[in-house]
């Protein structure tokens, strides 16, 4: 596929499907007259990511030369989960130098990282304080899958209103402030607890469950917000890159 490579993508990332349903999905970005092909995960080769971390980067290499008939002599390089969202976001954005929030349920130790310009990690939070499991225990409250169905719970948020009482219990179990923020006790026992039973499929919903969703929304809004801002203000940089 390089007679698609042009001079006027130079800069820029875009996703190209290779071989749909294979292991690997492919996307390339020019940097500096030549390619970098990059390999993106599908389901099989979640697979394959979770026998690496057991056996190495030998069995997923492997994989990825297969693809190549046997024929790719390229490098191998093992990028961290978080680091490959922060390329992903620094390099489409169009800035020079900006800073850079990754935030996710999971990478391999960490969910939520701090970057500067250079991709160099600054700070991080551990998997224990995930914001992205935060909101999926609220998914999972509500009866939906938390994998696939987080979009729908964000699509019922304006359908809620604000309730002071929720507010207050979200505090409880969401505090934040101060580019600091401590979810580690929001389980769906918990959530029960305060908000009462929780659905075991989606159905019609009743209105203390749509202003849930409206408060689950609002709250990861105002943490990631003041994530952002103190960010800001630590690095005297208001160019920023979220992943």
């Amino acid at each position: 596929f390089y007679h698609q490579l042009t001079e006027n993508t130079s800069g820029l990332m875009r996703f190209m499907p290779w071989e749909q349903g294979k292991d690997y999905e492919w996307f390339w970005r020019i940097v500096d007259g030549g390619c970098r092909i990059f390999a993106c995960e599908t389901n099989k080769v979640a697979r394959a990511r979770k026998a690496s971390q057991q056996g190495g980067i030998e069995q997923v290499a492997e994989r990825i030369n297969n693809s190549f008939n046997g024929t790719f002599s390229g490098e191998y390089l093992k990028v961290s989960h978080h680091r490959c969202h922060a390329a992903s976001a620094q390099y489409c954005s169009g800035l020079d130098n900006p800073i850079i929030i990754t935030i996710d349920g999971s990478g391999e130790y960490e969910a939520t990282v701090f970057w500067d310009e250079n991709l160099n990690k600054l700070r991080s939070i551990s998997n224990e304080n995930s914001l992205g499991r935060f909101y999926y225990s609220g998914v999972q409250f509500l009866g939906y899958d938390y994998i696939h169905d987080s979009g729908k719970v964000m699509g019922l948020a304006p359908y809620g209103e604000y309730r002071a009482e929720f507010e207050e219990k979200f505090d409880e179990i969401a505090p934040f402030g101060g580019g600091e923020y401590s979810v580690q006790d929001c389980t769906i026992a918990k959530l029960e607890e305060l908000f009462g039973p929780s659905l075991k499929s989606p159905r019609d919903f009743s209105q203390r469950e749509k202003d849930f969703a409206y408060h689950l929304q609002r709250r990861t809004e105002k943490i990631v917000c003041d994530l952002v801002q103190n960010f800001i203000g630590e690095q005297d940089n208001s160019e920023v890159c979220l992943a």
